[in-house]
């Protein structure tokens, strides 16, 4: 109880994020299988989780662009930079996408 009162003040060494805590929360959200956001599978209801999966990989870790593709089934670092770009876009256009974003951050950086 004491910790979580201090958690503010006190500083625990942040471990680092994973690419599997970030998968597995954006599977959760969009109530998709793990296995699936890893697939080879196109289909919008796959690939735009993947696509956020891939962005907030990209901001919350410092994994390089190749390494964050081999996390999501041998992906090139050009899908992933895709990928990011599609994601920033949207956030500026849409507020409810952007909020959306918001909260998966929220609740990854929650796990650190």
């Amino acid at each position: 109880m004491a910790k979580d009162v201090l958690k503010d003040l006190i500083h625990d060494e942040e471990r680092p994020l994973g690419i599997e805590s970030i998968q597995k929360t954006v599977c959760e959200y969009f109530r998709i299988k793990p296995q699936d956001i890893k697939a080879k599978k196109r289909t919008r209801d796959i690939a735009f989780p993947r696509q956020i999966a891939m962005y907030l990989s990209k901001v919350l870790t410092e994994l390089s662009l190749s390494d964050i593709g081999k996390n999501f089934g041998g992906k090139d670092h050009s899908t992933v930079i895709h990928a990011c770009k599609q994601v920033e876009e949207r956030r500026k256009k849409d507020e409810d996408f952007n909020k959306k974003i918001e909260y998966l951050l929220k609740k990854i950086k929650s796990f650190a």
